[in-house]
């Protein structure tokens, strides 16, 4: 069912971007955004009710692989630099030096888990910014415990809303879903994926003012033969991309001057 429906957005999603690569007036312009728009709130649906499938089945597993914690990060800062900047606001990331490079966890939940927050964090922002920190906590021989936070100045919570704000359905205020759209499924896929780690995701946050949501998680250190030995891994597969990219463009020049001559 979720192939079926997500294979004809995709290939509107699609065609909306190559549209907008064409001659277009601002009025057609503005009716392919809306097409945009309105595939990336649907696909956004669809990826939370099967999120919140898997979860209730308990279909998905938490995976523990080593990862480079760094560029993991960096990534997603990368993600959301566009459109935090579309909407005039300021993100920043606070990377604590004490954080080791490479660690062993589930890089792509703590990806989901951060995109699914930062993403509020410029949705309910209109000025100001959004501050995400990664700080280190505490250590022993065989785990570090790192804690997650995002802030933003944006539209905050009620007060009666921050006990069940990571319930289903629930949104900050009576008019957010009105105003800003969304299942409301979001938080409690966070919480979910932050529990199945051994975590908890907490909220402090005041009506029209700031929001700060956190949580605190454990992960496997590596020793320094594995770090390297990661590190090597990752080299020899971007001199091997690179080289990859260089042999591509020689063919296109070669082929190039094979018409033109």
């Amino acid at each position: 069912m979720s192939h079926e429906i997500r294979t004809p957005l995709n290939a509107i999603y699609g065609f909306t971007e190559l549209l907008n690569k064409t001659l277009l007036n601002e009025n057609q312009k503005e009716m392919v955004n809306i097409i945009k728009t309105s595939v990336e709130i649907l696909m956004g649906i669809i990826n939370d009710i099967l999120d919140i499938s898997k979860i209730e089945s308990g279909k998905i597993k938490i995976d523990n692989y080593p990862f480079n914690f760094e560029e993991t990060i960096y990534g997603i800062r990368e993600l959301f630099c566009k459109r935090a900047l579309e909407k005039n606001l300021k993100l920043k990331f606070n990377l604590d030096k004490k954080l080791p490079k490479i660690i062993k966890g589930d890089k792509v939940r703590i990806s989901q888990i951060l995109i699914n927050l930062i993403g509020n964090s410029i949705k309910f922002t209109e000025k100001g910014n959004i501050v995400v920190s990664l700080d280190f906590v505490s250590e022993d021989e065989n785990k570090i415990c790192i804690k997650f936070s995002v802030k933003d100045t944006g539209i905050g919570i009620e007060n009666e809303k921050l006990e069940t704000i990571f319930e289903r359905f629930e949104q900050a205020s009576r008019d957010t879903t009105r105003k800003y759209g969304g299942t409301g499924l979001g938080l409690s896929i966070c919480k979910s994926l932050v529990e199945l780690q051994g975590g908890k995701i907490n909220v402090e946050s005041t009506s029209g003012s700031v929001s700060s949501f956190y949580f605190t998680l454990f992960f496997d250190k590596l020793n320094e033969n594995e770090i390297f030995k990661i590190l090597e891994d990752e080299m020899k597969e971007k001199k091997n991309e690179k080289l990859s990219n260089l042999t591509e463009k020689e063919n296109f020049n070669n082929n190039l001057k094979m018409i033109t001559n």
